[in-house]
C-alpha cells in the first residue's frame, strides 16, 4: 500500500492514483471495531503520502558551507521534512477513520468519503500554514503538494478537468473513482455497484461537456500574437556565497543575454530574484519590455520581493511575493529554536528572516501591449486557485512563474513537480504561461496546459527560449 502511494508519484504511472486507495477504503471497511487502528494507520498513509509529494527538499544536499555546520543543515532540510510530513498528512487518519465508522458502502458513503478527503487537505494547509506562521506573516492556507489531483496533470485528457475547481476538482476526481472501484469490489448488491457506475459515468460525461465547452469558448474568442521569451540558467547555491547570491545571479543572466535576442522578444521574463541595473535596463529595445523581481525595503521596515513590468527604462510595481514556508525563507520556530540553543544562530540565518519578512500581496495586473500579465513567484505555485483569482481580479491574459530553484541540485523530481502545478495553475486560470528560472528547466504553457517551449541550462549556462502566444483579449 505504501509503495503503491509512493509509485504515484513517479512520471508515466499517473492511472495508478485511480487505486492507490482501493486498499485503505478496504481495511476502513473491515474496521469499524477498530477505529484507534484505522486512524493510525490512515496517518501513515497520509504522512509517507506527503512525505513522497516534497520528497525533494533533500535535493538540496550538498550545500556550501556558508549555510552552516554539515549537523545543522541536515537537521533543519530532514526535520521540516518530516515536520511537513506529519503536520499535513495526519488528517487522512480522521478520514479514513470516519469511513470506517460510516461502516457501509452507497451514494452517501461515496459522497462522505470524497469531501472527507477534500476537507482532510484543507486541514493539513490550515495545520501547516499556522504553525510556520511568524510574527510578521500571516500565511495564506498555500501548502498543498501532496494533493493527489496534482499527478492527473501528467495527462492531457484529464488534466483539463483542472478548469474548474483546479487541484481540488482532480484530487476529487481520482478520490471518487478509487471510491467506485472499491464499491464494485466489496458492495454486497449488483444494484449498488451499477447506481455507483451510474454516477461515475454520469459525472465523466458531464466533465466531458465542460472542457468542450471550455475549448469552444476559447476558439471563438479574438485573439492577438505575442513573442515571449523566458530563461533557464545553470545557477546554483554553489556558485556563490548566499548572501551575494541575488546580484550574481543577476550579473550572470545580464551578461548571457545579447542585446539582439532582447529585440526578437516582446516581453522577456526573468527568473524569481533577478533584476538589472538602471543602466542595463536603458539599453533594451524600446518595443520590449521585463518582468523582473527584485527585494526592497518597506516604510515599517520590512524586506518585501516585488514583481514589477520594466519598459523604456521606467520600473512598475505589480505585486509583492507572499513570504511563504518552508525551503529557503525561515524554518519553522521549533528549529530555530533548538538551533539558538544549541549556539548555531548564525548558521540559521540561511534558513530564516522572519524578523524582517513582509506580508504579500494581489497588487496590480502589469500591461505591456496587449499582454495584461499576472505574476506569480516561485512556490506560490502550491497556491490553490491563485493563477485563477490573479487572472480573474486583474483581467489578465496571461501568467508569468517566476521562479527560483537555485537551492536545489538538479532534482528531477521537483522539476517534475513544478511542472505539473504549473499545468494545474494555468489549465484553471485559462490562460497561457511562462515560467523562468535560476535553475532547471524553463518553459511555456498554452492554455490547455500543452508544453509549447522548452529550455533547460547545464550548469554554468544561461538560455534564452522564445515562444509565441496567442492571447485573448481582455473583455
Amino acid at each position: 500500500m505504501l509503495l503503491l502511494l509512493a509509485t504515484i508519484r513517479m512520471p508515466f504511472v499517473w492511472p495508478l492514483v485511480f487505486i492507490s486507495f482501493v486498499p485503505a477504503l478496504s481495511l476502513a471497511h473491515r474496521g469499524r471495531n477498530y477505529l484507534v487502528s484505522t486512524f493510525l494507520y490512515g496517518a501513515l498513509i497520509g504522512t509517507v503520502s506527503a512525505a513522497v509529494s516534497v520528497y525533494w527538499i533533500m535535493d538540496v544536499f550538498p550545500l556550501p558551507p556558508s549555510y552552516g555546520s554539515p549537523v545543522l543543515q541536515y537537521a533543519l532540510v530532514f526535520g521540516s521534512w518530516v515536520f511537513t510530513a506529519v503536520v499535513t498528512g495526519v488528517w487522512l487518519g480522521f478520514w479514513l477513520a470516519g469511513i470506517s465508522y460510516m461502516g457501509r458502502t452507497g451514494i452517501r458513503a461515496t459522497i462522505f468519503a470524497v469531501l472527507g478527503f477534500l476537507v482532510a487537505g484543507y486541514m493539513g494547509m490550515l495545520a501547516y500554514a499556522l504553525l510556520t506562521a511568524a510574527p510578521n506573516v500571516s500565511n495564506p492556507i498555500f501548502f498543498s503538494s501532496y494533493l493527489i489531483g496534482y499527478v492527473l496533470a501528467d495527462s492531457p485528457f484529464f488534466l483539463q478537468f483542472a478548469s474548474v475547481g483546479g487541484v481540488w476538482t482532480l484530487t476529487a476526481l481520482a478520490i471518487s473513482i478509487n471510491v467506485i472501484i472499491f464499491n464494485a469490489l466489496y458492495a454486497p448488491r449488483v444494484q449498488r455497484i451499477r447506481q455507483l457506475v451510474g454516477v461515475g459515468f454520469v459525472l465523466l460525461v458531464t466533465g466531458l461537456l465542460l472542457v468542450a465547452s471550455l475549448r469552444a469558448q476559447a476558439k471563438a474568442d479574438s485573439r492577438t500574437p505575442i513573442t515571449v521569451g523566458f530563461i533557464s540558467a545553470g545557477l546554483t547555491v554553489h556558485d556563490t556565497p548566499a548572501a551575494s547570491a541575488r546580484d550574481f545571479y543577476s550579473k550572470r543572466i545580464q551578461e548571457g543575454l545579447l542585446p539582439e535576442q532582447l529585440d526578437t522578444v516582446d516581453l522577456l521574463v526573468l527568473p524569481e530574484g533577478v533584476s538589472f541595473p538602471t543602466l542595463a535596463l536603458s539599453t533594451i529595445s524600446s518595443s520590449s519590455a521585463l518582468i523582473m523581481s527584485a527585494p526592497y525595503g518597506t516604510d515599517e521596515g520590512r524586506v518585501a520581493l516585488a514583481g514589477y513590468l520594466v519598459h523604456n527604462g521606467v520600473r512598475t510595481w505589480a505585486r509583492n511575493k507572499w513570504a511563504l514556508a518552508p525551503m529557503g525563507e525561515y524554518a519553522p520556530y521549533v528549529f530555530s529554536a533548538a538551533a539558538k540553543a544549541t549556539g548555531r544562530k548564525n548558521g540559521i540565518a540561511a534558513y530564516a528572516g522572519t524578523n524582517s519578512l513582509t506580508n504579500g500581496s494581489l497588487g496590480n495586473v502589469a500591461v505591456h501591449g496587449p499582454a495584461r500579465i499576472a505574476i506569480l513567484f516561485c512556490s506560490e505555485l502550491l497556491f490553490p486557485g491563485l493563477g485563477k483569482k490573479l487572472v480573474t481580479e486583474q483581467r489578465a491574459n496571461i501568467l508569468v512563474f517566476a521562479s527560483s530553484r537555485a537551492s536545489f541540485n538538479n532534482s528531477y523530481a521537483l522539476e517534475q513537480d513544478t511542472l505539473r502545478y504549473a499545468r494545474v495553475q494555468t489549465v484553471e486560470a485559462g490562460v497561457p504561461s511562462i515560467t523562468s528560472t535560476t535553475n532547471g528547466s524553463a518553459y511555456v504553457l498554452d492554455r490547455f496546459g500543452r508544453v509549447l517551449s522548452r529550455i533547460n541550462a547545464e550548469r554554468g549556462q544561461v538560455l534564452i527560449g522564445r515562444a509565441t502566444l496567442q492571447l485573448l483579449n481582455s473583455k
